[in-house]
């Protein structure tokens, strides 16, 4: 696949930045330079390894460190799917109208009756609810009326209702003393009966009153109900409930405006890992993951393998939940190529259905607060190859504060500037050096000439890894008159521009970065001319 080179920031954040000063240095495998140290003078010095500054370079948080030890940038989005209606309890509502007419006989006015109903409390009739612990609900009984004069009780049983304490639900009233009442049942539990398509509760209304002589014809009324049911935890059978999540996330990886390196990425991974804290297996099936950026159409990954299943969560205290996920990358999809358009924005749209083998003697259950969680990340390893990266370090060196001597100017006839630079990192680097005033205040009249050879890589084996770093030794010499000129418009800093090739890029090899890479630059001065020795 050919693949049009873009510019990254993950890269560049790792490969360009200030100096950062260290005092001690303590690098294995590092060569001495062969030179008398008693005639140099140390200035400065650049060291960092690639794992130390993955926190301190980064702070969007986005770069990690794998189990290998390999650097990565990662975008991850969590979306959730509340699946609220999986559950989702009936109200009841019940009002008794019993007639009644005056026999006009004394003594055989009374109305005693047994009136049994039953209320189904599961919303769709595949479900079949076992037991539910309510979180909290409400009971009323209200709007009792009879014939004045009347006496008696009535009672309400619900003998799948249990109290806090284990007891069924159970209440009389007297006629005399009856007010409207209202039961909270925060804790209760259901304990369902069931039948065909239905899980129900049993209402059992005893009604034995004695009308008063001749009250001639009416009717006896009371309004019962069970409402704003919902369950703290439910036992059961939910059928097969889907429910679909579109969602979005912007990622900045391809921002134009961080450009400071061309590179070819070696894969790229779209990871969907999903987290089930719900009491019941599920198919995920991904419908679509469109990328797509600002102005530009939309291209859709291509979904070989969109459909995963997901086992059910274990029932525990705390519930443990199950985990599955896809992985998509160059060998299964077309994200190369999708990358290559340097997208920033990703819509994510999936389907979610409970008991997808359609099992009905499986035992789910459900808290309310259970979700199904789906994390999309998108990973791109630092393994990449680069014909053109750049690099700019910045070192301290007043040249007023080191060479400001006026009997040191005078009898000095040149410097030599010496950087002894030891690479851990898998990059062939050319270098340009120029002084400047401040890091960000660089002018090309101020550039030193350099030699021109280059600073070799270090050699990563089979599995990307350097073991050892490179000694390259260049030499910048500064005359009279560049001295002087330095000194009088005060430069503080040089800046070291680096450009240079990853190992193996001209054979179409990969390098990665691991957080054992490791660069160190010493910066030292040789002065040479009659100096006086007081």
């Amino acid at each position: 696949m050919n693949l049009k080179y873009f510019k990254i920031p993950f890269l560049s954040t790792l490969i360009l930045f200030g100096a950062c000063k260290k005092e001690t240095i303590d690098l294995d495998k590092m060569p001495d330079p062969d030179r008398n140290y008693g005639v140099s003078i140390p200035l400065a010095q650049v060291y960092f390894t690639m794992g130390a500054l993955v926190e301190k370079v980064d702070t969007s948080n986005y770069l990690s460190i794998e189990e290998d030890g390999l650097i990565v940038r990662k975008y991850y989005e969590t979306f959730e799917m509340e699946l609220e209606s999986i559950v989702d309890l009936n109200n009841v509502n019940y009002s008794i109208a019993l007639p009644y007419a005056n026999s006009g006989t004394q003594g055989s006015n009374n109305v005693s009756q047994t009136i049994i109903n039953k209320y189904a409390l599961n919303e769709r009739p595949e479900a079949r609810y076992d037991s539910v612990y309510l979180e909290s609900g409400l009971l009323n009984i209200d709007n009792l009326n009879y014939p004045a004069g009347s006496t008696g009780t009535i009672s309400f049983e619900i003998p799948e209702l249990y109290a806090p304490s284990g007891s069924t639900f159970n209440y009389t009233a007297n006629l005399s003393d009856f007010t409207p009442q209202s039961f909270n049942l925060d804790d209760y539990k259901i304990q369902f009966s069931t039948g065909v398509d239905s899980s129900y509760v049993t209402l059992i209304t005893n009604i034995n009153i004695d009308l008063p002589n001749s009250p001639g014809a009416g009717v006896i009324g009371i309004d019962f109900g069970m409402n704003d049911l919902i369950a703290e935890v439910t036992f059961g059978y939910f059928g097969n409930y889907s429910e679909t999540l579109l969602d979005s996330m912007e990622f900045d990886v391809f921002d134009a405006n961080e450009v400071y390196d061309a590179v070819e990425l070696a894969n790229v991974y779209v990871d969907v890992n999903t987290k089930n804290s719900v009491g019941c297996p599920f198919n995920i099936e991904l419908d679509s993951i469109v990328f797509s950026k600002d102005g530009s159409l939309p291209e859709e990954l291509e979904l070989a393998n969109n459909i995963l299943s997901i086992e059910s969560a274990t029932y525990a205290q705390p519930v443990i939940s199950s985990e599955q996920k896809f992985e998509y990358d160059k060998t299964n999809s077309n994200i190369l190529s999708i990358i290559d358009e340097l997208p920033n924005w990703v819509t994510t749209k999936m389907t979610a259905t409970t008991n997808p083998e359609g099992n009905t003697n499986t035992v789910n259950f459900f808290h309310h607060y259970n979700h199904l969680e789906a994390d999309l990340g998108i990973i791109f390893p630092l393994h990449f190859k680069a014909e053109d990266y750049q690099r700019v370090d910045t070192l301290d060196l007043d040249f007023n504060e080191e060479f400001g001597d006026s009997d040191l100017t005078d009898a000095l006839d040149h410097i030599n500037l010496f950087l002894d630079v030891y690479n851990g990192l898998p990059f062939e680097i050319t270098l340009e050096s120029v002084v400047a005033k401040d890091g960000n205040d660089i002018d090309i009249d101020y550039l030193i000439e350099t030699p021109g050879e280059k600073i070799a890589s270090a050699v990563p084996d089979e599995n990307g890894h350097v073991s050892e770093t490179v000694y390259s030794e260049i030499i910048l010499t500064l005359d009279k008159d560049q001295i002087q000129k330095f000194k009088d418009q005060d430069m503080k800093y040089l800046v070291l521009k680096t450009k240079g090739v990853s190992y193996g890029a001209e054979n179409n090899g990969y390098i990665k970065i691991y957080d054992d890479n490791v660069l160190k630059v010493v910066l030292s001065a040789e002065i040479n001319g009659n100096i006086p020795n007081d």
